[in-house]
């Protein structure tokens, strides 16, 4: 689902009463609004899980004390594996993890208890 984090009818109908987890994506910078998505989130729903993507690590900390499970800065990470395909060959981890088009494919499945 998509909408304005300062929308709070956009989060409401998110269905935060059935969700396990959540994903919050910064556009355009915009780490302060995360700060108050998170904090309506886990006020709202405080055993969602809350995976928040930073644009700028200054905010990590307030963020994770807002109540964020999982804080990924993807700037960071696009950063540094441009870097490190020129380097080295990391970049065919990362295909074979990113691309479905050839190789495995990973999933998440309940399991019976016999099978644990």
């Amino acid at each position: 689902m998509s909408g304005s984090p300062e929308n709070i009818l956009s989060l409401k109908n998110a269905n935060l009463d059935d969700a396990k987890s959540a994903i919050l994506l910064t556009i355009d910078g915009s780490n302060d609004k995360i700060v108050s998505s998170v904090l309506f989130l886990k006020q709202e729903s405080p055993n969602l899980k809350l995976v928040v993507d930073i644009s700028d690590n200054k905010y990590r900390d307030i963020i994770k004390k807002a109540g964020a499970d999982v804080i990924i800065n993807t700037e960071e990470i696009s950063s540094n594996l441009l870097f490190r395909s020129l380097t080295d060959r990391v970049n065919v981890l990362f295909e074979e993890l990113l691309d479905n088009t050839y190789g495995h494919e990973t999933f998440l499945v309940n399991l019976k208890k016999e099978y644990v």
